[in-house]
């Protein structure tokens, strides 16, 4: 009986080479979980940043689109500033105030973007306007026209 107690003893647990491969195997295995986790969650990042500034050039388009249909006169001073001027007499004014785009000096754009660069172009009867939206703490960027 002692033999076969002797002989139990040598074979089991696991031996030194077997627990080594297992913790490589392990480690290995953490590696790459953590590697596609943190890619999945920089592309979602990416994903609402984009998504922010799609939604900050939809807004700023149709409010641009909106008072232009409404104008009787359309001035443009210069490339970065547009006035109309409605039928009831009032004025509506559009410019690049450094980073934003202000109507009647209230800005029109989200804390979520910054206008890089904006410019209007008088035509006959309307404007045409393209502008260029960037998020603020990366390089990311969505252009309109």
């Amino acid at each position: 009986m002692s033999i076969n107690r002797k002989k139990f003893r040598r074979h089991s647990g696991f031996t030194m080479l077997e627990t080594l491969i297992a913790l490589v195997l392990g480690a290995i295995i953490s590696i790459v979980i953590v590697i596609t986790v943190s890619s999945g969650l920089e592309s979602i990042r990416t994903s609402d940043e984009l998504e922010r500034l799609h939604s900050d050039a939809a807004f700023v388009t149709n409010a641009l689109t909106y008072w232009v249909k409404q104008a009787e006169e359309i001035e443009t001073p210069n490339v970065t500033t547009l006035k109309l001027t409605l039928e009831d007499a009032s004025a509506k004014t559009f410019a690049l105030d450094g980073v934003n785009l202000e109507l009647d000096g209230a800005r029109i754009n989200t804390e979520d973007s910054e206008v890089e660069k904006i410019k209007f172009t008088k035509l006959a009867r309307s404007v045409r306007f393209s502008f260029t939206l960037k998020a603020p703490d990366s390089e990311l960027r969505f252009s309109a026209t």
